[in-house]
């Protein structure tokens, strides 16, 4: 499958080297903004949005203080995607996200982390399963 948009096309890495599959479920694949300056960020990494809205990776122990002093997460502390190709942040401005679908538990990758049951079940909360 490949996904057109006014910002160029989309072609899906070979199935071994793919994050998700289209085997069970049909794919849903969204071109996003990226924060620019992350440096690269890999195939598989699963992301959030920060407070301006730009695709960061997902970090579930982020939090934000608030003016009363009240410690809440952070946006970036609920995934809302997989990236399902490898971005130089340095250089991309746009990344190409799973926001639906089936994903292999191996490939997804927490920067600095590693993936825990409670991010598998974030993500299968907004519809995107594992296996494997």
């Amino acid at each position: 499958m490949t996904v057109s948009a006014n910002i160029g096309t989309y072609t899906p890495p070979k199935p071994e080297e793919a994050v998700y599959s289209e085997e069970r479920h049909p794919a849903v694949i969204l071109s996003m903004s990226v924060k620019a300056a992350q440096e690269i960020l890999e195939r598989g990494t699963i992301v959030g949005k920060d407070s301006d809205g730009l695709i960061v990776p997902y970090n579930p122990s982020a939090t934000v203080t608030l003016d009363d002093g009240s410690v809440v997460p952070a946006p970036e502390a609920t995934p809302i995607g997989v990236l399902v190709e490898r971005i130089d942040t340095d250089k991309e401005t746009i990344g190409n996200v799973l926001v639906h679908g089936v994903v292999f538990r191996e490939r997804l990758i927490v920067v600095g982390g590693t993936v825990t049951e409670d991010d598998l079940n974030k993500l299968a909360s907004i519809g995107i399963w594992n296996i494997g």
